[in-house]
């Protein structure tokens, strides 16, 4: 709710705000919101192979050549038309009715600083920024996303000026030698230019490094080390994310229940039950960091992501963690990994 009021400007009093489109545009310094700018189905996509963007990769009348195209990340997108596989493109800019989103900022009970800040918006496109504020409506991330978010700044605290984006092909050679010809067209992913200065990227780093000291991935932090080591971790910095499902707070018995037959008269039976619960998604915890491979004021060397599936507690019956506040076992795994990778859990080495 703060970064809602931060990013549709509480301080100016909601009137005339541009940071909505601040944000789509600065999304771009990190690999965001690439090939947006027609309608495309593959609107904050990269490939996955190479590491190209999806508007680096078309060309009129051409096949594209390997690729496998995978959600990276989108922000401040909208649908072109209506139907499900839609071409996303660019919100367009306007003036937001600062009165609706003052309404909105005051949630349902109509009080600012209480829960429910932002809640319950209702009022023509106001509904959809603040959607995407939240992380919802047709904003879009994923690890790989965030993994190259986390690299971009790291690579930017470290003075560098340009950065690959995450990619798992190094080269294509044929029999002599030579790149294969349809790969060689369009050639393998350069590194691009940065888009953040290297004293932001330092601020926000910063910020991300207290995640395990005193923040939301604490707990799982001293899972694997111990209270005094993790305040002392200043070489590591993260991020835990829980996304909202439909299914959270709703027992699998009557997930089960609602969600055993697909007819008609199931259907009707289950108009009460939240949409989207019988989703075949199941919900999921993620944790993302970038860190100092020598555990030293040295240059930020690796990203990490890990995404696991959230589990379902025995005595209610409910899934696990609805929120960042709690164990969370992609940081555990993540802080594992990390700890082994840099020697910083005993017996093993760098």
């Amino acid at each position: 709710a703060r970064f809602l009021d931060r990013m549709l400007c509480f301080d100016k009093g909601f009137a005339h705000c541009r940071r909505p489109w601040e944000v789509q545009h600065e999304a771009m310094a990190f690999g965001w919101n690439v090939g947006c700018s027609i309608a495309s189905v593959d609107c904050g996509k990269q490939d996955l192979l190479f590491g190209r963007a999806a508007d680096a990769t078309a060309e009129s009348g051409l096949v594209r050549p390997l690729s496998t195209m995978v959600a990276y990340g989108r922000v401040m997108s909208e649908p072109s038309s209506g139907g499900l596989g839609t071409p996303m493109q660019f919100s367009p800019s306007m003036d937001l009715d600062a009165a609706i989103v003052r309404r909105c900022a005051l949630g349902a009970d109509g009080v600012r600083g209480t829960k429910d800040d932002w809640e319950k918006c209702r009022g023509g496109h106001v509904v959809d920024i603040v959607a995407e504020g939240w992380g919802q409506g047709h904003a879009r991330a994923s690890a790989l996303g965030v993994a190259g978010m986390m690299a971009t700044l790291g690579a930017a605290a470290n003075g560098q000026s340009e950065v690959r984006r995450p990619y798992l092909v190094e080269a294509i050679r044929g029999a002599a030698g030579e790149l294969q010809p349809a790969v060689s067209r369009w050639g393998l992913a350069a590194p691009r230019p940065l888009g953040i200065t290297h004293e932001a990227a330092e601020v926000i780093l910063s910020g991300l490094s207290y995640s395990h000291r005193a923040g939301t991935a604490r707990s799982a932090c001293e899972q694997v080390f111990d209270a005094r080591r993790c305040r002392d971790i200043d070489w590591l910095a993260g991020k835990t994310g829980t996304p909202s499902f439909p299914s959270d707070g709703v027992s699998l018995d009557e997930i089960a229940r609602e969600c055993r037959h697909r007819d008609g008269a199931s259907r009707a039976q289950a108009a009460h039950t939240k949409t989207g619960v019988c989703s075949s998604l199941r919900p999921y915890k993620w944790y993302v960091a970038v860190y100092r491979a020598d555990r030293g004021h040295g240059p930020w060397t690796k990203a990490v992501a890990v995404l696991t599936e959230r589990n379902w507690l025995k005595s209610s019956g409910i899934v696990h963690g609805a929120s960042d506040l709690g164990p969370n076992p992609s940081a555990e795994i993540a802080l594992q990994i990390v700890g082994r990778h840099t020697g910083a859990i005993a017996g093993t080495s760098p």
